[in-house]
């Protein structure tokens, strides 16, 4: 976690402590993929959304007035309540060595590794007993903010919250359908947007009065009240209205054909470069022989009606562009065992299994596992996979079931636990 008093983000020729097989070693940033997520909370109407720091003006650090830019491109004062950085750091090493590191796995030189006043130059090294407490600070949990307890009575409180909002995801009417949002800052003005689940995204807090949108001009995900939301009947709206009004005819054609606008999709070129950078950074030879072998593995072992590469592109195009609206962006391909992860396939897999959160059993994790064509390398299998389907695919599967997004070559044979309804 970083420390109160650390910048929003790291620049180029900071001396850093950097994480390398377990430990942390002195280094230096080379360049920076910068990527800023900024929490705020406008005044105006005490919502919170989620935005990127070149949609912010003003000082980056917690508790700052700044002005935010809206979905309609206006500004509003709002305060800072949460940063966190999600930019890549390329860092060098004292011995030539690079890597391309998160900000989770850097700190400020000397910060981690030991603390100043308890150098073993001020330890009375004669007698081993007055040593002072371990330089290294306790480990807390993983994945909390707070090293304080939980009581059992905190924990029911969670738990049954999270019930609450299951069902409250499950059963809002309003999924799926294209709605009209009142502008926040001119109440006359507003903009066609598309209701989707609040599992889509974690960082964004959803409140009960609340419902989270994508809007179809600028494709960002915001928090908005319910009674600044109306449903739309745009396909009997007049081609006059739907020409002059922005993002009107796109959410006609998705209403109409379900086909996602192009500002909902990432360039595969994108993509692609991001693939081909994360290659170089390993030796050529092996990636080389390991494609051929993967390939031609890929050729006998995969049926011909399974392979469609429009739609795996159309696929993966959707997905990074949702996950880098979202916040957290695709920056390299995602790796399992040692092989890069085939996120389409995994997504198909998945879905005939009847989605997620219906896998129970860690057997039919593992097989799945075994589907993907990964060898299995220990007993962690099924684990590495589900949590990898979690942190990649798990938010785009429930905007996919919310906003009905469906994909031929995933969607051409019905899931084991929806046949009725896919039949009513």
């Amino acid at each position: 976690m970083k420390a109160a008093d650390e910048p929003a983000y790291l620049t180029v020729g900071t001396d850093v402590s950097a994480k390398y097989r377990g430990a942390f070693c002195e280094a230096k940033i080379k360049t920076v993929k910068r990527l800023v997520k900024v929490k705020v909370l406008l005044k105006q109407d005490n919502t919170t959304q989620l935005v990127q720091d070149d949609q912010v003006k003003g000082p980056l650090r917690v508790g700052a007035i700044v002005e935010t830019r809206t979905s309609d491109g206006s500004f509003q004062e709002a305060i800072i309540s949460k940063l966190t950085d999600a930019s890549w750091y390329t860092v060098v090493f004292d011995d030539g060595d690079e890597r391309t590191l998160r900000r989770t796995s850097l700190c400020l030189k000397g910060e981690r590794h030991f603390a100043e006043s308890e150098t073993l130059d001020q330890l009375p090294l004669t007698n081993p007993e007055h040593f002072g407490t371990p330089v290294i600070a306790k480990k807390t949990n993983r994945g909390r903010r707070s090293s304080l307890p939980v009581t059992e009575d905190e924990k029911e409180e969670e738990s049954s919250e999270e019930e609450d909002e299951d069902k409250r995801r499950l059963n809002d009417e309003l999924l799926g359908k294209v709605v009209s949002v009142v502008s926040a800052t001119e109440r006359t003005e507003w903009y066609p947007a598309l209701v989707i689940s609040p599992s889509c995204n974690d960082d964004i807090t959803v409140k009960k009065d609340q419902c989270l949108v994508r809007s179809f001009i600028d494709s960002k995900f915001y928090s908005i009240a319910r009674k600044d939301i109306k449903e739309v009947d745009i396909l009997n709206l007049p081609e006059s209205e739907l020409s002059t009004k922005p993002g009107l005819q796109k959410a006609s054609i998705f209403l109409k054909t379900r086909v996602v606008p192009d500002n909902w999709k990432m360039d595969i070129s994108e993509i692609l470069e991001s693939s081909s950078s994360d290659d170089e950074d390993g030796p050529a030879e092996e990636n080389d022989e390991e494609k051929e072998k993967e390939a031609k593995k890929t050729e006998e072992e995969v049926p011909e009606e399974e392979l469609d590469p429009e739609e795996r592109d159309n696929f993966l195009q959707q997905l990074y562009k949702f996950m880098e609206d979202r916040g957290t962006p695709i920056n390299k391909p995602p790796v399992l065992g040692y092989k890069d992860l085939n996120l389409f396939k995994l997504f198909r897999l998945v879905y005939h299994q009847g989605g997620c959160d219906n896998i129970d059993s860690g057997a039919v994790w593992k097989q799945i596992y075994m589907d993907l064509g990964i060898p299995i390398l220990n007993s962690a299998a099924s684990y590495n996979v589900k949590t990898a389907y979690r942190k990649y695919l798990y938010g785009f599967e429930e905007y996919c079931r919310s906003a009905n997004i469906q994909f031929r070559t995933v969607h051409h044979h019905e899931p084991k636990k929806k046949k009725k309804k896919k039949k009513k």
